[in-house]
């Protein structure tokens, strides 16, 4: 359900190889985070850092979009990057579940986008190999 990666590596060296692997994959950040931060501003900390990023493709975007605008509480993609002091983990939701999320609720349209869900799928775990190479 999950694609994850634990890296004895920094935070920050984690983020820098995160935004690397995004660019390589041709997708783009829309939006950052740091979720730790502003949970603590209003009085509900966590331990650790977390920072959120959401990651598009236009080109997918506008792909599951015309075929259904609902989804477009499911886009984009959105991932996270969490560190304990010890450890940087990175952590998303796999596209392909909400694919399977379609196929139980609304098999017709799980079918009409089956191909491009895979496929941003595949880019969004090629983006955790790239991290883990990179950083």
């Amino acid at each position: 359900m999950f694609y994850e990666i634990a890296l004895e590596k920094p935070l920050e060296k984690v983020i820098e190889a995160f935004k690397k692997a995004v660019e390589e994959e041709n997708f783009s950040i829309l939006h950052h985070y740091h979720f730790s931060e502003a949970l603590a501003k209003r009085n509900c900390p966590i331990d650790g850092e977390l920072y959120i990023y959401d990651i598009c493709s236009p080109k997918y975007a506008q792909s599951v979009l015309k075929k259904c605008v609902k989804l477009g509480c499911m886009i984009p993609c959105r991932m996270s990057i969490y560190s304990d002091g010890d450890k940087t983990y990175v952590y998303s939701l796999k596209p392909a579940a909400i694919l399977d999320m379609l196929k139980a609720n609304a098999p017709s349209l799980a079918e009409e986008l089956k191909d491009i869900i895979l496929e941003v799928d595949k880019i969004v775990a090629n983006i955790f190999s790239r991290i883990e190479k990179i950083a």
